[in-house]
């Protein structure tokens, strides 16, 4: 409210507060809004820049794992090959945090992890979020199927009991399973990739504290 204007900024805030239906959030609002007064009247609508992004949400997801990928990364990784509508599959899923972003974007989406425990994180981490579990047990070393895109963070770490050999054998099999999509891992297996009968078309270094993820986009040569 400019100086000089007889209006009080809190006889404002009183009828604008009167005019919305629901009972406001005080610590943690999920919508703002914002008004301006002037002799001509008041400006008001939804500050677009003070809301939460998306993203955010899935950081709170309510299973996860010590090697996930960060809430921002998954969703920046989903948007380098999401765009709505594709049947995606993740042949390593682990807690589900790339099927999450998948899934926010519009994607279908699928799943399969090694390990039952995993399995059962992503399907809790979907429904927790609104989405329909679509994570299953399997070997990604033995997957079949037709797919539009693979999203997926190959297993790495300490807690991975997939040594270098089962990565490459990883690769090598799911890169069948679609024409594109995004590899993410410890190591650069740019080769691999190559020796697969695949381009990469981008190739990302995401780097925190120690670690160094590698962020592979390809695409099947000739289409296939």
């Amino acid at each position: 409210v400019p100086r000089g204007l007889p209006v009080r900024r809190r006889d404002v805030a009183n009828a604008l507060a009167l005019a919305i239906d629901g009972a406001p959030d005080l610590t943690n609002p999920a919508i703002r809004y914002a008004a301006f007064v002037c002799p001509e009247g008041v400006w008001f609508g939804r500050r677009m820049d003070a809301d939460r992004p998306d993203w955010e949400r899935f950081a709170r997801k309510p299973y996860d794992c010590s090697s996930a990928l960060p809430a921002r990364a998954a969703r920046a990784i989903a948007n380098l090959v999401i765009r709505g509508g594709e049947l995606v599959v993740d042949p390593c899923c682990g807690s589900g945090s790339l099927l999450l972003h998948a899934a926010a974007l519009g994607a279908r989406t699928t799943g399969f992890d090694i390990n039952l425990k995993m399995v059962g994180a992503t399907n809790k981490n979907l429904v927790y979020f609104g989405f329909e579990p679509a994570a299953t047990v399997a070997d990604a070393t033995e997957l079949r199927g037709d797919y539009d895109v693979v999203l997926t963070n190959l297993p790495y770490g300490q807690m991975s009991a997939a040594s270098d050999e089962q990565v490459r054998r990883i690769i090598a099999n799911v890169l069948r399973l679609a024409p594109r999509g995004v590899l993410v891992a410890a190591t650069d297996l740019s080769a691999e990739v190559r020796g697969a009968n695949a381009r990469v078309t981008a190739f990302i270094q995401l780097r925190k504290f120690s670690l160094t993820r590698f962020i592979l986009v390809y695409e099947r040569s000739g289409g296939q």
